[in-house]
């Protein structure tokens, strides 16, 4: 129930579903956290783990810390020998089986999706174990464990397993991404990031192709575009992980021309999942990866957008190039409204939303050869002004609160101007706005400081 309650159409029965979603959440950690661990270690409390961190992330509670407690859920899974293959174990029967090697992927997936988005080692690789990926079997399969195995359908045959086995093929690739990436003690060389990013897409690539073969099938339940979008998503933000860091160097140095490709390619492949009614109420709510990759979008976005201006100085030379960037402004105007949104529907981080405002001011001023710095001085001001308003009406619906009206021209001094431009870059703004861009995750600020040493 907390899992899908984003998902609701009904706008009234999903907001009362994500209030008691806390409550549930709240309780289902409490009881997985109980002193007596050990009757948490069986199938059941793995499967309860699995859903609550899912739920974390959907309803954005405690989702910047799933990789905390994914660490925890590995554990059980280990010492419960979900690592290794069945086969290998006691006599069981074939539901059991099956059931383990579900769940294993199931945790391993989430281990390597906590990871990617604290910036951290996932706490396996491939190497450690052996349990074989789930059979190709419907779900009322698993009901007749007599011929369970001899039920098994052919890989291009559409299951409700073959999502998992799709995801289940390249985890051993994903889980060297973010080992190579997240590694403090080395740092991948250009020509290591260009192997891995090839092979990356390689199984993107062919993940894409069966998601689409799928696509063409009918069938009852396989009637939206989400699982194809969670597909892609699961898989395009690994990409973006390994090229982003050059990405943003390639603004100094075309040598890295070919990662600020990928990377714009995904951010607007990211931007297009807003288009995706289901998946965007879960974007506009959810908290870890579900959060971050938007903000990792608009770097890259707005960095090609400063970059093209700033490239063409002749007033004709403009013009004609505002008409070619017209589909990435307007992608760059729905990170702004996305930002409002996530106000609107619980987010209390108005730094998210502040920025994309001003950015987007800088990027309007320089088309239209106008002052840039009164641009995002008024455009700060404002967007500060809807967040207090959006703020204010929350708490007025839960509790009285005092009518104190903010200097907010006091937040925006002289010197701030926040700009995302690609040369000259001035951010001198962090400290007298405290704008605490440290808490947007994915090193989305550190790589632009980075960007100013080029």
């Amino acid at each position: 129930m907390a899992v899908v309650a984003p998902l609701v159409d009904d706008l009234i029965l999903r907001q009362d579903l994500r209030k008691n979603a806390l409550d549930w959440i709240d309780i289902a950690q409490t009881w997985l956290s109980g002193p007596i661990e050990k009757n948490r270690l069986t199938l059941d409390g793995l499967q309860i783990y699995c859903l609550l961190l899912l739920a974390r992330q959907v309803n954005y509670v405690g989702a910047d810390l799933t990789w905390i407690s994914g660490g925890s859920l590995m554990c059980m899974a280990m010492q419960m020998g979900l690592h290794r293959d069945p086969n290998h174990l006691r006599e069981m029967p074939a539901l059991e089986k099956e059931l383990r090697r579900r769940l294993w992927y199931t945790v391993v997936e989430i281990n390597v999706q906590s990871a990617l988005d604290a910036g951290m080692m996932p706490l396996i690789s491939a190497d450690v174990y052996d349990t074989q990926v789930p059979l190709n079997i419907e779900d009322n399969d698993l009901m007749d464990t007599s011929v369970m195995e001899a039920t098994e359908k052919e890989p291009t045959v559409l299951t409700e397993t073959s999502f998992q086995r799709l995801l289940a093929c390249s985890l051993p690739l994903r889980l060297k991404v973010v080992g190579v990436m997240n590694d403090l003690q080395t740092q991948p060389s250009y020509d290591e990031v260009l192997s891995l990013g090839s092979e990356m897409i390689a199984a993107y690539r062919n993940a894409a192709a069966t998601i689409n073969q799928y696509r063409s099938l009918e069938t009852d339940w396989w009637n939206s575009e989400f699982a194809h979008n969670l597909c892609d998503h699961y898989h395009r933000r690994f990409l973006s992980l390994l090229h982003r860091p050059f990405a943003v160097k390639a603004y100094g140095d075309p040598i890295y021309s070919h990662s600020a490709e990928i990377c714009l390619e995904n951010a607007l492949s990211t931007i297009s999942l807003l288009d995706d009614e289901l998946y965007h109420r879960l974007m506009v709510v959810g908290g870890g990866m579900f959060r971050e990759i938007l903000t990792d979008s608009a770097l890259i976005i707005f960095l090609e957008l400063t970059s093209r201006l700033e490239g063409d100085n002749a007033i004709f030379s403009k013009s004609r190039n505002k008409a070619r960037m017209e589909p990435l402004l307007q992608d760059a105007r729905k990170i702004v409204e996305h930002g409002k949104e996530r106000l609107l529907n619980g987010e209390t981080n108005v730094r998210i939303f502040v920025y994309f405002s001003v950015a987007m001011a800088q990027v309007d001023a320089v088309t239209m050869g106008s002052s840039a710095k009164d641009a995002v001085n008024k455009a700060a001001i404002e967007s500060l002004r809807i967040s207090y308003d959006i703020l204010k009406s929350r708490a007025e619906s839960c509790s009285p609160v005092t009518d104190i009206q903010p200097d907010l021209e006091s937040w925006v001094t002289d010197n701030a101007v926040l700009t995302p431009s690609v040369s000259g870059m001035d951010f001198d703004f962090l400290t007298s706005l405290d704008m605490g861009f440290d808490q947007l995750g994915s090193s989305f600020f550190q790589q632009w400081q980075e960007r100013t040493q080029i």
